[in-house]
């Protein structure tokens, strides 16, 4: 099956993200988890070797909006569903910048 977008990892890849950074293997992507994934992201998208504390704040801000926007349990946490619904729907980077 086609995606609409192409820019979209396939659900393996992305499976394989979501697993990388569950560090813990508690199948959830809780904050610190959250900030390890965003970071990287970052650094990888930007071309980045050092993060700033701007690059930081930005960091925590998504974290903290990822969170409060997809964690439809309210326990603080991101499980798969939770994290490949908000994945196929927002960039993560971006959508924080914009706001």
């Amino acid at each position: 099956m086609t995606s609409h977008n192409s820019n979209l990892l396939s659900e393996t890849k992305l499976k394989e993200i979501f697993s990388k950074y569950d560090i813990n293997k508690d199948n959830t992507l809780d904050s610190s988890e959250l900030n390890s994934l965003v970071s990287d992201v970052l650094r990888e998208t930007r071309n980045l070797k050092h993060l700033t504390d701007e690059d930081n704040l930005l960091i925590s801000k998504t974290v903290e909006e990822l969170i409060n926007s997809r964690d439809s349990d309210q326990n603080k946490t991101l499980d798969w569903a939770e994290f490949s619904a908000y994945y196929k729907g927002k960039n993560i980077i971006e959508d924080s910048e914009s706001n």
